[in-house]
């Protein structure tokens, strides 16, 4: 009769829970805390709900959702550091010769080892949130205030996700080391590996490339301890990322597997050493080396403010790169006897100076880039972009609990939209800097051309203007280009100017394109009301008082004729030009699209420039020479 095969030992798995009922315990109690605090703030007659699953704010029903954003710092901290501490816990004996020589002599098959500490660890770490997650239903349940309960249901099956990409993550860097430290330091490195080089790259890039400007990193969800903070709290907004979800599911299923075929090849000699299996030493080693040399590098070029020295920048990320290089060399030799190796690294130096140069110097024209007017679907001009600007070329980015608060109004109860509308994406391109039109596009492309054709000579300005103590003779000009493609990409450019105050050609440039009407009435939405939209023109004087004109039309005619007197420029940097001003405001109230639109705009400057302006309302006695602005 055959023998069957067992994969699962029982005694060696109550062995292991009967050793580390401590891990079970302390994060049992730990979640309990976040979980019993939720359960008492969700509860309590003061709470005022933000989520988006109750129809009323503040009402009598509250959403199980909002566990996803109650304490989620301290539940993401939990999850990850517990998930690491088993994993080291349950396959420690692997570091250690006497230990792992000692239950390789058990009479069980390897298979059975790896799987049985496997579930043994697995146990450990998630029965603390399965406790609590049924602690978390029936409180949901007694206290009858939830609309529904899905909403935790969701919680436990994304932070069960999120344990098994953290154990097993950790259970697999162990399979490649000998070191128990080792093993908690490969898990940190793979939770913020990404995000470091993306930010070394982004560095690199805005030391030398002239216009590049950082934006959001497209590889923070491949740093989960990063991403995943946001990632967590999405799910209590509606929109989730369950494609990262199935993502980090499906990483760490390949972490399992992986680990489990690992530790069948593994060899009980290995344990002490650095790197266990010898195929992955020249990647461990030249990983060392590149992120010595991004890491120690960038320290190096800052501290000796080498940021626009290429052969500074360059020589700093070698050295960078050669500490890497040979203490890699010596950890996995264990020996200070490594310098003959240094084939290898000339051979990394090469591709590390070729890989800079090509930043350095523009090898794949970065700063020449400019879209060209049929591959533009619409873009943003202005001094610095706000995730508002940046939401109104993109609202298919919405999120309410980062962009709501420009939603919120007594309207609808104060409360974020789960999802923008025609008409908000309409409010939001209103605003000015964005340009939908194919003139205001072009014109906009005009000021970009000019900066990219006379880069040199803007690059010296901007050098002397360092160099010189007369900082008078200069003006800082700050201009910020994003351009959304019709395929979706986006071209993002950013210049800090500095200029020559005779400067004749920039500026000429900018007050065309700002003349437009299209382009002015987005700074001065003023222009475009009439007499029969405002309801009201109150002023603001200096001494306190304020009071309603009631010629409006005679003051929208005068205060139109001195906006458009005005240098357009002033607008795009919001400066007045003519010293003291009163302060006035309007309510305008118009039927657009069918609906009421309601729009409040105060503070709008009245200074001396405005020339029509004060003289209208001299005339109408609302100033008086005794009482001027």
């Amino acid at each position: 009769m055959p023998s069957r095969i067992s994969y699962f030992n029982k005694g060696l798995f109550l062995s292991n829970i009967k050793r580390y009922w401590l891990i079970t315990f302390a994060f049992t109690l730990l979640l309990f805390l976040v979980v019993s605090s939720y359960l008492s703030a969700v509860t309590s007659t003061t709470y005022k709900y933000e989520g988006i699953y109750d129809g009323t704010y503040g009402g009598a029903f509250r959403s199980s959702y909002d566990i996803f954003i109650h304490a989620n710092e301290v539940t993401l901290l939990l999850l990850g550091f517990f998930s690491l501490v088993t994993g080291l816990a349950m396959f420690s004996y692997m570091h250690f010769q006497k230990n792992t020589a000692m239950i390789h002599a058990l009479p069980l098959r390897r298979e059975t080892l790896f799987v049985t500490n496997y579930v043994s660890g697995l146990f450990i770490v998630g029965l603390p949130l399965i406790i609590n997650g049924i602690i978390l239903l029936a409180g949901e349940a007694l206290s009858k205030v939830f609309i529904d309960i899905n909403g935790t249901f969701l919680w436990l099956g994304v932070c069960l996700v999120i344990i098994l990409l953290f154990y097993n993550f950790t259970v697999f860097a162990g399979m490649f080391t000998g070191h128990l430290a080792a093993q908690a330091i490969f898990f940190l490195i793979f939770n913020f590996l990404a995000i470091f080089l993306e930010s070394i790259v982004q560095t690199v890039q805005s030391s030398f490339l002239f216009g590049f400007t950082t934006s959001d990193y497209i590889l923070s969800a491949w740093s989960p301890l990063y991403y995943i903070l946001t990632f967590f709290s999405g799910f209590a907004w509606g929109n989730g990322e369950f494609g990262i979800l199935a993502g980090y599911l499906a990483a760490g299923l390949f972490f399992l597997i992986s680990a489990f075929f690992l530790y069948r090849k593994r060899h009980m000699e290995v344990a002490t050493d650095v790197i266990s299996f010898p195929i992955v030493k020249p990647i461990f080693k030249y990983s060392v080396a590149f992120c010595s040399a991004a890491l120690l590098g960038t320290l190096f070029v800052e501290s000796l403010r080498l940021n626009d020295n290429v052969p500074g920048y360059v020589l700093s990320y070698l050295l960078g790169g050669f500490i890497g290089y040979f203490v890699s060399e010596m950890l996995l030799r264990k020996t200070f006897r490594v310098f003959k190796a240094y084939k290898g690294f000339l051979v990394f130096a090469l591709v590390l100076v070729l890989l800079l140069l090509s930043v350095c110097l523009d090898f794949f024209g970065y700063e020449n880039r400019i879209p060209s007017q049929d591959e533009v679907e619409i873009m943003y001009l202005a001094q610095y972009p706000d995730d508002i600007a940046r939401l109104a070329l993109s609202p298919e980015d919405y999120d309410p609990q980062r962009h709501g608060y420009y939603f919120r109004s007594y309207e609808n109860n104060f409360e974020a939209p789960p999802k923008l509308t025609p008409e908000h994406i309409r409010d939001l391109r209103a605003q000015a800097g964005i340009i939908e039109d194919a003139e205001g596009i072009a014109k906009a492309r005009q000021i970009h051309a000019y900066i990219v054709e006379n880069k040199e000579m803007l690059k010296s300005q901007e050098q002397s203007y360092r160099d010189s103590r007369n900082f008078d003779d200069y003006h800082s000009f700050t201009l910020t280009f994003i351009y959304k493609l019709k395929d979706g990409r986006f071209v993002e450019r950013r210049y800090f100017l500095k200029l020559f105050k005779d400067n004749d050609s920039l500026y000429p440039l900018l007050r065309e394109y700002l003349s437009l009407p299209q382009i002015l009435e987005k700074y001065c939405p003023i222009l475009k009301d009439s007499a029969e939209d405002i309801q009201v023109i109150y002023l603001h004087l200096s001494s306190g008082r304020s009071f309603t004109v009631n010629d409006k039309e005679g003051f929208l005619k005068a205060y139109k004729q001195d906006i458009l007197a005005q240098d357009p420029v002033s607008f795009f940097y919001g400066y007045s030009t003519g010293g003291n001003s009163v302060n006035f405001g309007i309510s305008v109230q118009r039927i657009k699209d069918a609906a009421l639109e309601t729009r409040i705009q105060s503070d709008l400057p009245i200074d001396s420039s405005y020339k029509n302006t004060l003289a209208f309302l001299f005339e109408n006695g609302a100033l008086s020479p005794d009482n001027p602005p």
